[in-house]
């Protein structure tokens, strides 16, 4: 179970998938699994939000150079919010659906990203895919509000399972260089939280040092 977090509108697609593979009891355990092993993060740490968004704004440079200077510099959309708004936080669901309107692509998605140890790589490489899908790629380059750019990012696209497939298979992506590299800045972040949090507490001015004595008073 994660007490600790809220409910986040993403929740709301995952569950209804989940019940469509399981009964509802199993669904529910696995609802609890996957949330404390590999969503949790996403809903109580901004940081991570942040990491992946660095990644796939990097992933999409090397990619589609012309896409990510319009996004992240000419209509100044953080990275973080871009991952967010393509659906990372409920692993895409609800966000693309077969030509059919069916549901294999995603949960042929689900497949590959629960069975790794660190399922990071195909999360990244199904954002690129539904980045740069043709349609929804030469909207986003008309847009020139980041308004407007959420607004198209919000809206589900249509993608045959086999194309969504080979379009996740054929990005240059080392995965374990990705893996390694979310490694190093999650300890970055890390460090960089702890020094924040010894600084917060060394600049109270001694709060916890104790009663202070006036001066010349005895103990």
């Amino acid at each position: 179970m994660c007490p600790d977090v809220g409910w986040g509108e993403e929740l709301d697609a995952v569950l209804p998938f989940l019940l469509t593979l399981a009964p509802e009891q199993d669904a529910f355990w696995i609802f609890c699994c996957i949330m404390d092993g590999s969503l949790r993060a996403y809903y109580t740490r901004a940081g991570d939000l942040e990491i992946d968004g660095e990644l796939l704004a990097r992933s999409l440079g090397k990619a589609d150079s012309q896409l990510s200077h319009h996004l992240l510099t000419t209509l100044g959309i953080p990275a973080g919010k871009v991952i967010r708004g393509l659906g990372i936080r409920g692993a895409f669901v609800g966000k693309f659906r077969d030509a059919d309107d069916g549901e294999e692509g995603i949960r042929r998605v689900w497949d590959n990203w629960l069975c790794e140890t660190d399922g990071t790589p195909i999360l990244i490489r199904t954002a690129l895919t539904l980045l740069v899908h043709a349609p929804r790629r030469e909207a986003l380059l008309r847009v020139r509000k980041a308004e407007a750019a959420m607004n198209i990012l919000a809206r589900p696209i249509q993608i045959p399972p086999d194309e969504m497939a080979w379009r996740n298979s054929k990005w240059k992506i080392n995965d374990e260089d990705l893996r390694r590299e979310r490694q190093r800045m999650s300890k970055v972040l890390a460090e960089a939280s702890r020094k924040k949090a010894v600084a917060s507490v060394s600049g109270r001015g001694g709060a916890s040092r104790g009663i202070s004595l006036p001066t010349g008073a005895r103990p």
